[in-house]
């Protein structure tokens, strides 16, 4: 009976080792791959850590608040783009224009969510698959964004000093490590696991119950 009873905490540490493993493994992989991978295969895992953020942005908007959305590649765009115009044609350092391209970002993200406040569910991802065609067409007829031949970025700088392919690299997994730790502290928090409830629409029972304001109450 008892080893019946212990039977899944033994298959979830059996889990959890595999699991951790492979993240190690992983981890080494990304950051020994410019000593021995060619500066193409580089490149080409430095959109995947790209994406793998874009990814992880999604996965809170609709895997944990259950809000299927496809804003996240506009709300990308005009970040990206905002930023790497600041950065070369207005020669503004390239942290400095990065934050820009955040807070742009961010503020577009609250229009849109303030416009869409009472849209849910089909017609949520109706306006936000909208929006990214019209943020798209704009990007791509634009003279000023370079059009659909994209757009030439200067060459990073910081600090006056060249930065190197290796270094982007770097800086790109650092996001990504940062933004995984983010997601999985939200999904532990009790933020996420209320969000989590409402997108599944669970019900908590009487005696317990998660504020959207970060609190706990039970009642006896």
């Amino acid at each position: 009976m008892q080893k019946s009873l212990n039977a899944p905490e033994t298959r979830q540490k059996k889990y959890s080792a595999v699991l951790y493993t492979l993240w190690t493994a992983f981890a080494i992989f990304c950051l020994t791959a410019p000593a021995f991978a060619g500066r193409y295969y580089v490149g080409y895992i430095l959109v995947i850590f790209i994406y793998s953020i874009l990814a992880i942005g999604f996965n809170v908007a609709s895997g944990f608040c259950g809000v299927t959305t496809f804003s996240t590649g506009a709300i990308y765009g005009v970040g990206a783009y905002t930023a790497a115009i600041m950065f070369t044609n207005f020669g503004i350092p390239f942290l400095l224009s990065a934050l820009i391209g955040s807070v742009v970002a961010g503020i577009m993200s609250c229009i849109i969510s303030l416009s869409a406040y009472k849209v849910n569910g089909h017609y949520l991802a109706l306006v936000s698959f909208g929006l990214l065609m019209v943020v798209t067409q704009i990007l791509n007829e634009s003279a000023f964004t370079g059009g659909a031949a994209g757009y030439h970025v200067a060459k990073w700088t910081f600090f006056g000093v060249p930065v190197s392919e290796s270094a982007k690299y770097y800086f790109a997994f650092a996001i990504v490590v940062v933004a995984f730790v983010i997601q999985r502290n939200i999904k532990k928090s009790l933020w996420g696991i209320s969000w989590r409830l409402r997108a599944t629409r669970l019900r908590l029972p009487a005696s317990a119950s998660i504020s959207a304001k970060y609190g706990l109450s039970v009642s006896s």
